[in-house]
């Protein structure tokens, strides 16, 4: 076993090899992409995570970072779907306002084409909509009861003045995860918080880890000036010395193309 943190990710055959024995984290990133996903993706992800449930395990902070973006996640995928709906009725209007430009001989069958054809496609958005919200909240379900007694414990109750202290150090010095916007609330603290608690599962339990993200979120990664991307280096400063395990952070997809050729 590795006694030194690489905070690379480590070659396949490495993860192969400690694969039964390690801790699987996700990250945040990964279960909202889920609310993303086509129905079969989510199947395939959910099938991987089921199967690794044993090995499976998450921050208090990052599942409640989860649980506070959920929600808009979905929203989002609702809104834009009937802002799609809603252009389409406005395409038809328009359509129908300009039918006396046709020949006489093609206006009616070109009126009743349009509102059949248009009017049928946002009928079947308005259903398409209807079976994403039952599909969300059965997945919300889903991943509640995946995650049961696999979150860690929120750290003691700081204040509000004790959290923006501690992520005010953690920016002047640097240190990831920290946050590239300015959104107010306590849920901008949710990815420091969790990382530190991490670091504070390593410390107890002394099992290689592999944290999973779903692509290179800027808090945990850091583009290469060539190309690629690498755990942001931060991250691994903090982390030297610290960890006597095997330790990476891997994209989701990555990860589950080890799996697939165990």
């Amino acid at each position: 076993m590795h006694k030194i943190f690489s905070g690379t990710i480590q070659k396949p055959q490495d993860i192969l090899y400690h694969w039964p024995e390690t801790l699987f984290i996700t990250d945040s990133s990964v279960l909202l992409r889920l609310f993303q996903l086509q129905a079969t993706d989510v199947e395939e992800v959910l099938g991987f995570l089921q199967e690794i449930s044993l090995q499976l395990w998450a921050p208090y902070h990052l599942i409640a970072e989860y649980l506070m973006q959920q929600p808009r996640t979905v929203l989002t995928i609702l809104q834009e779907s009937r802002q799609l709906q809603n252009d389409l009725l406005n395409s038809i209007e328009h359509l129908l306002g300009q039918k006396e430009l046709l020949p006489a001989s093609l206006q009616p069958h070109h009126t009743v084409d349009l509102e059949r054809d248009l009017g049928s496609l946002t009928d079947s958005i308005e259903t398409s909509m209807q079976k994403y919200d039952e599909h969300a909240r059965k997945l919300f379900q889903t991943i509640a009861e995946l995650y049961t007694d696999k979150i860690g414990r929120p750290f003691d109750a700081l204040t509000i003045e004790e959290l923006d202290t501690l992520y005010q150090r953690r920016t002047f010095e640097q240190l990831h995860p920290v946050r590239m916007d300015d959104r107010d609330g306590v849920d901008r603290y949710q990815m420091v918080l969790g990382w530190l608690e991490i670091l504070q599962k390593l410390k107890k339990e002394a099992v290689p880890v592999v944290f999973i993200t779903d692509g290179h979120p800027a808090p945990w990664w850091e583009a290469l000036p060539s190309a690629g991307f690498r755990t942001h280096r931060s991250l691994r400063a903090e982390a030297q010395g610290v960890l006597a395990v095997p330790f990476t952070i891997m994209e989701l997809s990555d990860l589950m193309n080890i799996h697939r050729s165990r």
